[in-house]
């Protein structure tokens, strides 16, 4: 980091997929002094070149080579390239080592991975002219690395949502009900163990539930802004995708929206996928016990 110069502001949103990330980052970038990138971790899959996986595009539906926003960010790191070798994805060793707290820090790799993360925030957020980018990663080994880094200003919340939801959400994408059962219960405890390690530092990671995200819009979200020590702004009660990265593609084309529970109907889950919701999902168990310095 240059010397002289403050650390970017970043709001880290913790959790799963299909937890509702990506309404939350929608809304919060409404506000004046933020802009949401959506799932940072994903970028280069974005990006036009080697490691682009098609049809990917900005939030705005363009490709990220036609987005003024985005060839913005670019031109700040020097090269829409820069974009796609930015280190914003881990390394699988850097992926799996903070799980392993008894080897060294990957003291070569860490730096250089962190410079780079520092550098597209700081690039995203001056292009924007906000004061704090929102995040919504959601996977802990980036948030641990960037905590560990120290080069980042970070704020966090976690987000959940019930897994009998995010299990029949990923149904209608086609996906596993056990897998999904496996891989939440997994990210869960991962999160857990996270938050555990940034309450004991002092950090205060406010737990959002999606359902009451849903239910109680502008409670929630001026709850968060307050976390931020941001004021309200109506603005946030109605999201939009603007230029944010990765997401539910069907909240990108509809636009400018609202938060309210689904009106979708909720069809009974088939045998097996009702057996994966009640071995994994004890969420409301551990939340319940949760609390700075405890397990949740």
């Amino acid at each position: 980091m240059i010397a002289g110069r403050m650390k970017p502001r970043v709001l880290y949103v913790l959790g799963y997929g299909r937890s509702g990330s990506t309404v939350l980052g929608m809304a919060l970038g409404q506000h004046p002094d933020l802009v949401n990138l959506g799932e940072i971790s994903t970028l280069p899959t974005f990006v036009p070149g080697p490691t682009y996986i098609p049809p990917r595009a900005c939030g705005c539906l363009l490709p990220l080579d036609q987005c003024p926003y985005w060839v913005g960010v670019a031109r700040r790191l020097g090269s829409m390239a820069a974009l796609a070798d930015d280190g914003t994805m881990l390394s699988p060793r850097m992926g799996w080592r903070r799980y392993a707290p008894w080897l060294p820090e990957p003291s070569h790799e860490l730096p250089r991975w962190a410079d780079a993360a520092t550098s597209l925030y700081r690039a995203a957020i001056d292009e924007a002219g906000a004061q704090l980018a929102v995040d919504t990663s959601k996977g802990a080994p980036r948030a641990w690395w960037l905590w560990r880094s120290g080069v980042v200003d970070l704020t966090f919340v976690w987000l959940t949502r019930g897994l009998e939801d995010v299990v029949r959400s990923q149904i209608r994408h086609g996906r596993s009900a056990v897998r999904t059962g496996i891989s939440w219960r997994l990210a869960q405890r991962q999160v857990g163990q996270l938050v555990r390690r940034l309450e004991r530092a002092g950090l205060e990671v406010p737990l959002i539930g999606y359902e009451r995200l849903t239910r109680e819009p502008r409670t929630v979200l001026s709850e968060i802004l307050a976390h931020l020590g941001l004021p309200w702004d109506e603005a946030v009660l109605t999201p939009h995708p603007q230029h944010t990265i990765g997401g539910e593609h069907e909240g990108k084309l509809r636009g400018q929206q609202a938060i309210q529970p689904s009106g979708r109907a909720r069809p009974p889950l088939p045998l097996k996928a009702r057996l994966a919701v009640k071995l994994f999902d004890n969420r409301a168990a551990e939340a319940r016990a949760s609390g700075p310095g405890s397990d949740r």
